[in-house]
């Protein structure tokens, strides 16, 4: 039986970002790798940003090496985003080295508020200045 991915079928963005975002609504570490490679052969960045949502949902810290990747190679400063708000569900203090890299980056200032906030929330005094 062949499984059909619904995110990099041939549909429409509104179709692959719900998808993404179901997947991650799931919860299930089984989505991850999915989630993953539907990224890397997407290219509309709306449905990239539903992506990282949804692998921040999953909240698998399995994923974080794939979210520093996006964030050292992103071309859009809203996945940079994305990413900020992705790391920032994670309690774990292996987020402060890519939240670190948001905030010494020439990303948007969302991004790093965002990541700021993340850094506080797992103990990094004060967040960082940004």
């Amino acid at each position: 039986v062949q499984v059909v991915n619904p995110i990099t079928v041939d549909m429409s963005q509104e179709i692959r970002e719900q998808s993404a975002l179901g997947l991650g609504a799931l919860k299930d570490t089984k989505a991850i790798h999915l989630l993953m490679s539907s990224f890397i052969d997407e290219d509309n960045v709306v449905v990239q940003r539903a992506i990282i949502n949804a692998l921040g949902s999953i909240g698998d810290i399995s994923c974080l090496p794939f979210l520093s990747y996006i964030i050292t190679t992103a071309r859009d400063q809203s996945l940079v985003y994305e990413c900020s708000r992705a790391l920032s569900k994670y309690k774990d203090d292996r987020i402060i080295q890519p939240l670190l890299e948001i905030m010494k980056g020439p990303y948007i200032y969302s991004a790093k508020a965002v990541a700021s906030e993340a850094l506080k929330n797992v103990g990094w005094p004060e967040g960082i200045g940004y």
